[in-house]
């Protein structure tokens, strides 16, 4: 399977979010031997209710909550 988790931790700034989030799911696909465009990653955000998502066939994330 593709699928990739993320969790950010707490202490990361909001406007980090997406920066951080990018650089640990690049660096997991990768481990994994996974093509970034063939990944669907869900990024857990700190906050409840928020996250990033990034469908297979996509270059980015698209942001929910």
């Amino acid at each position: 399977m593709n699928k990739v988790e993320i969790h950010i931790q707490r202490g990361v700034k909001s406007n980090d979010w997406l920066r951080v989030a990018t650089g640990l799911a690049h660096a997991e696909t990768e481990k994994e031997g996974i093509e970034w465009i063939n990944a669907e990653v869900y990024v857990h955000l700190p906050e409840p209710g928020r996250c990033l998502f990034k469908r297979p066939g996509d270059q980015g994330f698209t942001a929910y909550g």
